[in-house]
């Protein structure tokens, strides 16, 4: 389960027990204390909002293919998006770097781009969708 306080307009999520490709990402479009509002595109270009109660919704795992999507290139398990450097090891952890010195060990693609708004004040968006 999410905790409301994690997120910020923006992040990306996705629902519990989602099967429609299409439903594996979610952008937070809205926050409430029970309540976040989701937006996502279909294949054919329509753009569709749902709005569920926070316990329908997960993190997604921060994973290589994540990263590159976020405009990563993939170099031996260490990947880089200006400022950050990220490394994965063979357990699927990965550890955040900026500026050399380690911040910590991240699991979920918002906690990213939250950290990466803090430090940057951009936001972190999809660059590669494929």
């Amino acid at each position: 389960m999410i905790k409301s306080n994690e997120l910020r307009i923006g992040n990306y999520i996705t629902a519990k027990g989602a099967i429609d490709p299409f439903e594996n990402y979610l952008t937070v479009c809205g926050l409430e204390e029970k309540l976040i509002t989701t937006k996502y595109f279909s294949h054919e270009g329509q753009c569709w909002q749902i709005i569920r109660n926070k316990d329908n919704y997960i993190g997604i795992p921060l994973t290589g293919e994540w990263i590159i999507k976020l405009g990563s290139e993939n170099k031996n398990q260490l990947y880089e998006i200006y400022p950050f450097e990220f490394y994965i090891d063979d357990f699927g952890e990965c550890s955040i770097y900026f500026k050399g010195h380690n911040l910590s060990i991240f699991n979920y693609v918002h906690e990213l781009q939250n950290i990466y708004f803090s430090i940057t004040g951009k936001e972190l968006e999809i660059k590669n969708n494929d």
